[in-house]
């Protein structure tokens, strides 16, 4: 469950289409401590779903691009052979 949650201090949208950062998660309870900046430019502390929140930005864990082998195998073919 802690890997699906957003990362403490990651910039995150909410379902009202606040923008916020992330100050703590509860994965007891699957929600999501977010202080949002509000329209008229206060910030407020609120708690969400960690699941209706939208992570701004970045590339999530589990798509994360990892070389393959043959990526690190080519390299070694363009050196000349003795």
């Amino acid at each position: 469950m802690r890997r699906q949650m957003p990362r403490v201090g990651r910039e995150v949208t909410t379902p009202e289409g606040l923008n916020g950062t992330v100050l703590e998660n509860n994965v007891i309870t699957e929600r999501t401590r977010v202080k949002v900046i509000l329209n008229d430019g206060s910030f407020d502390i609120k708690e969400y779903e960690f699941r209706k929140l939208i992570v701004r930005g970045g590339v999530p864990r589990h798509e994360a691009v990892v070389p393959s082998a043959q990526e690190d195998d080519s390299a070694s073919d363009e050196l000349p052979k003795e």
